[in-house]
């Protein structure tokens, strides 16, 4: 999957500027720093979603992609499909998961608020810290609900 930015939600003008421009560019270029910030709580943060062999994940917010990457090696017979507004961050999750093989983890830059995704398709939706930026918390969850 590739960049299919459709217009996002009026709500989340300022998110988009912001994580498609410089803040996102900031921590792109410091992808590595800021995955070390959650090592303590990411296994238990992954243990939870109980990904299994065969599930097609939806991870919302994925940033530079570690959770949609571990998403993907959890679920080698399924994939994971990682979403975020900053096509920087979205380049870095991209290189990372093709260094590491990762040939299930595909990444989307889009609104996840409004995207159309296949209805029921998915069999989990994580997200680390997206889903705190929504402008529209009803409307993003009902949309990710039918996902």
């Amino acid at each position: 999957m590739t960049t299919a930015h459709r217009q996002p939600d009026v709500s989340n003008a300022e998110q988009v500027a912001a994580w498609d421009g410089t803040e996102g560019s900031y921590w792109a270029s410091h992808a590595i720093a800021f995955d070390r910030t959650v090592e303590r709580y990411q296994p238990h943060f992954h243990a939870a979603a109980a990904i299994r062999t065969h599930h097609r994940v939806l991870d919302i917010g994925c940033g530079t992609g570690l959770t949609t990457r571990e998403a993907a090696r959890s679920a080698p017979n399924g994939e994971a499909l990682g979403v975020d507004l900053s096509a920087q961050m979205l380049d870095v999750a991209r290189s990372t998961a093709t260094s590491e093989g990762l040939l299930n983890a595909h990444f989307l830059q889009a609104d996840a608020q409004t995207y159309r995704f296949e209805p029921a398709y998915f069999d989990a939706v994580i997200s680390r810290t997206g889903s705190m930026f929504f402008g529209r918390p009803e409307i993003a969850f009902a949309n990710l609900a039918r996902a």
